[in-house]
C-alpha cells in the first residue's frame, strides 16, 4: 500500500515489517522499497544495531530483495572484523542470491576477511 499510494515518513514501520517478516514476500518487498527510494539510511541503520538478531534479519530481507543494490550495502559486513563470525557467513550466504555477487566467499575461523574461491584454491596449492 506505502508503494501503491506513494506514501510518505513510514520508514520505521516499513522497516519494521521488513525486520519482522525477513522470509516473507512482503518483507522483501518492504526492503526493496528502500532500495528503491534510496532511503539506505535506514537500512544502514539497521545493519549497525547492536541487536544481532535484527541484523540477521534486516541482511535477510535484503539477500530476498535479489537487488544487486543489497550487495552493495552488506560487503562492508564481510571485511568488518568486529562482527560475529556467523553473521559474516550469513552475510556471504545472502550475496549469492543476486546474480551481480561476486564469487563464492568463505571465511574461516581463523581469518578475519572474505575468501573468494580463487584465493581459497591459490591459497590451499
Amino acid at each position: 500500500m506505502v508503494q501503491h499510494f506513494n506514501i510518505q515518513g513510514e520508514s520505521p514501520g516499513l522497516m519494521e515489517v521488513a525486520l519482522q517478516n525477513p522470509a516473507a514476500d512482503f518483507g522483501a518487498e518492504a526492503m526493496k522499497l528502500f532500495l528503491k527510494t534510496g532511503e539506505t539510511n535506514v537500512v544502514i541503520g539497521a545493519l549497525n544495531s547492536t541487536d544481532s538478531a535484527a541484523v540477521s534479519n534486516c541482511v535477510q530481507a535484503l539477500g530476498n530483495t535479489r537487488q544487486k543494490e543489497a550487495v552493495h550495502i552488506v560487503t562492508p559486513l564481510l571485511t568488518d572484523a568486529s562482527r560475529d563470525t556467523a553473521l559474516r557467513r550469513h552475510v556471504a550466504k545472502t550475496m549469492t542470491q543476486t546474480s551481480d555477487a561476486p564469487g563464492s566467499c568463505w571465511i574461516s575461523p581463523n581469518s578475519k576477511s572474505c575468501q573468494t574461491q580463487s584465493n581459497f584454491s591459490s591459497a590451499r596449492n
